[in-house]
């Protein structure tokens, strides 16, 4: 199955901010954009990424793994970026 890596992403920062608002703002998105693209990224993998009802939000084993990937992708964007900036 091929994930989007932009919802890998955005699982990424909302995890690390802590909550939907926070990361969609970490990433300069709204919040309902980012929501559904979570709710997309677990429809496709069939299982839900989050614990529910936990404040900050805490994620699944499957969402720490995801979010592992998501910080890879946006490590590399960055590195990336830093080598064309020079």
């Amino acid at each position: 199955m091929k994930l989007n890596e932009r919802h890998l992403m955005q699982l990424a920062a909302v995890l690390d901010a802590g909550g939907v608002s926070e990361g969609a703002a970490m990433l300069g998105l709204t919040q309902p954009a980012v929501s559904r693209s979570l709710a997309m990224l677990e429809a496709r993998v069939g299982e839900p990424l989050f614990l529910k009802g936990r404040r900050p939000l805490q994620a699944t084993p499957l969402g720490f793994q995801l979010a592992a990937q998501g910080r890879t992708i946006i490590t590399a964007s960055r590195k990336a970026s830093d080598a064309v900036q020079g």
